[in-house]
């Protein structure tokens, strides 16, 4: 029975084993993908953003938010996307400065800068996603 048991454990040690090496692919781009899957849901938040109702705080958290998950996208990168993140962490901090600088108050007056800004950071979105879509088959 020791022996039955030895052989029951050691089957299901080498059939758990054989799961996860398959499961694992390719480490790194599934650690990138997961990644850019955040990476691309806070970037449909900042697309959808309305700043007609949005305060300046809520827009501050996301883009604080945008931020760390860009941070960590390209830590999961290795220095493949360096290019492609900085334009996007370019444009959300030049984002976060006019939404800082407004505040609630100037919101109103200051809308079409607010505006500008959405667009020009959902562009730089736009060119990371299209070279992530790709590695990752997104679509």
């Amino acid at each position: 029975m020791t022996t039955r048991l030895r052989r029951r454990d050691l089957v299901a040690l080498l059939a758990l084993a054989a799961l996860l090496l398959a499961a694992c692919g390719n480490l790194e781009e599934r650690s990138l993908c997961r990644q850019y899957e955040d990476v691309r849901a806070v970037a449909d938040e900042i697309r959808a953003l309305d700043p007609t109702t949005a305060s300046t705080t809520d827009m501050l958290e996301l883009l604080d938010e945008a931020l760390v998950e860009l941070d960590q996208l390209q830590a999961s990168a290795e220095g493949l996307y360096d290019q492609a993140i900085s334009t996007v962490r370019t444009n959300l901090l030049e984002f976060r400065q006019v939404t800082f600088d407004l505040g609630d108050e100037a919101l109103d007056v200051a809308l079409p800068l607010v505006e500008d800004s959405i667009v020009s950071t959902s562009t730089a979105y736009q060119l990371l996603e299209r070279r992530l879509d790709v590695v990752c088959n997104v679509g």
